[in-house]
């Protein structure tokens, strides 16, 4: 009986332990701000989504932000609630101008601030290495022309 005992304690305490220590599959994470402009302007309003690049090694859930007045973003990770930040390691990164997209207006929607390229994840010019830590990674489009 003592030993029925001892053996159904152990594998509580087992059990306890990979509840706590063994199920956390959360990437470390670095805090990634920083200002989209376009030409050395602040840009507002869009979109920026940091996606892990698998290519690369990096395998996690992708973090985004959208721009203030400034041009001024904040990364959040979609992984686990609203936690800030990204991914370390590898990220393509697309921005997205979410003012021509989302528009209701009557007349032809405003031409998009951002060329087609910056939206696909494959062909954005943007590969950019998220560290552990906090860091500020500005982003500079270029014009549409």
């Amino acid at each position: 009986m003592f030993h029925l005992k001892s053996i159904s304690g152990l594998l509580v305490i087992a059990c306890c332990s990979i509840a706590v220590f063994g199920c956390s599959s959360e990437p470390a994470k670095g805090v990634v701000t920083g200002v989209v402009t376009k030409n050395g302007k602040p840009l507002d309003g869009v979109l920026v989504s940091f996606m892990p690049d698998s290519l690369k090694g990096t395998d996690a859930k992708m973090s985004r932000a959208t721009t203030d007045d400034q041009g001024h973003y904040r990364l959040v990770y979609t992984g686990s609630g609203r936690e800030e930040g990204a991914a370390a390691g590898w990220h393509r990164v697309t921005i997205e101008d979410l003012a021509s997209e989302n528009y209701r207006g009557s007349g032809p929607p405003p031409a998009p601030r951002v060329s087609p390229i910056y939206m696909d994840p494959s062909a954005t010019p943007f590969s950019i290495e998220v560290k552990p830590g906090e860091q500020e990674i500005d982003l500079d489009v270029k014009s549409n022309r």
